[in-house]
């Protein structure tokens, strides 16, 4: 009976190793100590029966895959891997309704404008798209214009 209720301690014991990989930097020594913890309460269900052991391997079977699930679907949510991952950008465009406040206003191309591009307008970088033509970077900019949340923009003459 000690010997039975040491296995379920070992998975117990190993379940906790492999959650704490997901949210501790180990760089793999806990999934180690996981596996090791498996292999060794496999070989202690052994002494006990073979009834025993088989039904440790079924266990394995279950929660090593259940682990690796949650792990991968866990981790990324986790302190660690938000301090790790990139994260989305920002999005930088305004609503239509607040983009017709930059229309006539001047600014430059910071891309070339073929027919879309970047345009900085009062410090605030915006996607542009040029009326008509290729505007090249540099070139200064009037707003003439709106399409979604593009500005539409003509060379400043």
């Amino acid at each position: 009976m000690d010997l039975i209720l040491s296995v379920f301690a070992l998975l117990v014991a190993a379940v906790i190793c492999i959650w704490l990989e997901f949210v501790v930097p180990s760089h793999g020594i806990l999934a180690i100590f996981f596996l090791l913890l498996c292999m060794v309460a496999l070989v202690i269900s052994a002494f006990v029966s073979m009834d025993f052991a088989a039904l440790t391997v079924i266990i394995l079977l279950v929660m090593i895959p259940t682990a690796g699930w949650c792990g991968f679907r866990y981790y990324p949510n986790s302190p660690i891997a938000r301090r790790i991952f990139l994260h989305k950008p920002a999005p930088t465009s305004l609503p239509a309704n607040e983009l017709r406040y930059f229309i006539n206003k001047t600014g430059v191309a910071e891309s070339v404008l073929r027919p879309s591009g970047v345009c900085t307008i009062e410090q605030q970088r915006f996607a542009c798209v040029s009326e008509s033509a290729q505007i090249e970077a540099g070139v200064k900019i009037r707003v003439i214009g709106i399409s979604g949340n593009y500005l539409i923009v003509a060379p400043l003459v």
